[in-house]
């Protein structure tokens, strides 16, 4: 009898101790698995949300149509459409915003969607050339908080060319952008 209980306790101790093993090793993995979320995954489960961007000082809302490597995409208007292409964020209302700018982001979702698939044709470089295509003006807003006004009319590796009002070009890295907006009226007709 004494042996039973013994042997009984026993076991109930070793099964204890591998539920308690067990509920730290998926805590782990949990802490694991939310250590490997990127900013563009936390962005990319909130697709469709309305949300708040911050970059270079500079707030930006909207609804979040894009999420490429590098750059996410907010439309400020009210349409409800779909984004197919990078030529549609070239439309008014668009804001393109750089991922290495944001500052910060507010009502995103708790969920994130991991994307291992490669983003063709959502870089800067086909952006800039839909931008391009458009003829729409541009609000160009720098991280160290400059802004240019103006069309985008030629498209490099790593840079655009700018004209403004004046027909003055001024020639942009990609580097250092914050965000572009799409289609803001600032001054001068540009066309």
């Amino acid at each position: 009898m004494r042996m039973d209980r013994l042997l009984a306790d026993l076991e109930a101790a070793e099964a204890a101790r591998r539920a308690a093993q067990r509920r730290v090793e998926i805590a782990e993995g949990v802490r694991a698995e939310r250590a490997a979320v990127t900013l563009e995954d936390r962005l990319r489960g909130s697709l469709g949300s309305d949300v708040e961007v911050v970059a270079a000082a500079h707030p930006v809302r909207g609804r979040l149509v894009e999420v490429a490597r590098g750059w996410i995409a907010l439309d400020r208007s009210t349409r409800k459409d779909v984004v197919l292409g990078v030529d549609d964020l070239a439309r008014p209302g668009s804001v393109v915003v750089a991922t290495a700018a944001l500052e910060s982001a507010t009502g995103l979702r708790a969920s994130h969607h991991k994307d291992d698939a490669p983003s063709v044709g959502r870089t800067w470089g086909s952006l800039l050339r839909a931008l391009a295509r458009s003829r729409a003006t541009v609000v160009w807003r720098t991280t160290s908080g400059n802004e240019f006004t103006g069309l985008v009319d030629a498209v490099g590796v790593d840079h655009a060319v700018v004209r403004r009002s004046a027909g003055t070009p001024v020639v942009l890295t990609t580097q250092a952008v914050a965000c572009i907006e799409v289609g803001a009226r600032r001054g001068e007709d540009y066309r």
